[in-house]
């Protein structure tokens, strides 16, 4: 696995530490993995169906 590097707000920060804080997550690490897997799961969808609308035609 590799890693990355992301620049997050401080306003971000603050609502993700409190997450942890009311015991939501166990770490910040938790919560933007949860959260990127949640919008490619998305993306990916939406391209899946972009790819079957095409093949429609």
């Amino acid at each position: 696995m590799r890693s990355i590097r992301v620049s997050i707000p401080d306003d971000t920060l603050r609502d993700i530490d409190l997450l942890i804080k009311i015991g939501r997550y166990n770490s910040r690490d938790e919560v933007i993995a949860k959260a990127l897997n949640d919008l490619l799961n998305r993306e990916f969808v939406k391209i899946n169906y972009v790819r079957y609308l095409a093949k429609s035609y």
